[in-house]
C-alpha cells in the first residue's frame, strides 16, 4: 500500500528546532550536536519535538506517523522535500534517513537518550 506523505505536517513537527523558533542560546547549544549520533538526536527530539507532538490531537499524530512512514520508505532524495524547508542548527545531514528514523523511534517511545 502506498502511503501519503504530508510534507507540511513533517515540517511543522520539526519547526521547534528551526532557526526561527530557537533562542540564540538554544541555537548555540544545538549547533554542537552530532547529527549522526542517535543518542544526541533523541535528546533533542525529546526536548523540543516530543512535547509538541504529544499535545496534538489523535488525527494530527496519525498524519505525522503516516507521513514519517512514507518518508522512511522513500529513496534518499525524498528527504530534501522536508529538510529544504527548514534551517536546522546541524550541518547538512550526511544520513538523513537515520535522522528521520531516530525521530520515528523517539515519537514511538522506542529510543531514549
Amino acid at each position: 500500500m502506498k502511503r501519503n506523505m504530508d510534507v507540511n505536517a513533517l515540517v511543522s513537527l520539526l519547526k521547534p528546532i528551526d532557526s526561527s523558533m530557537l533562542t540564540d542560546s538554544e541555537w548555540e547549544e544545538l549547533i554542537e550536536i552530532d547529527s549522526d549520533d542517535g543518542g544526541q538526536l533523541s535528546s533533542v527530539f525529546q526536548r523540543f519535538i516530543l512535547p509538541e507532538y504529544e499535545s496534538m490531537d489523535a488525527r494530527s499524530r496519525e498524519i505525522i506517523q503516516d507521513s514519517l512512514r512514507a518518508l522512511l520508505e522513500q529513496p534518499s532524495p525524498g528527504y530534501s522535500f522536508v529538510l529544504d524547508r527548514l534551517e536546522l542548527p546541524f550541518p547538512p545531514l550526511e544520513q538523513p534517513r537515520l535522522f528521520f528514523l531516530h525521530l520515528w523511534r523517539t515519537l514511538n517511545g522506542t529510543e531514549s537518550a
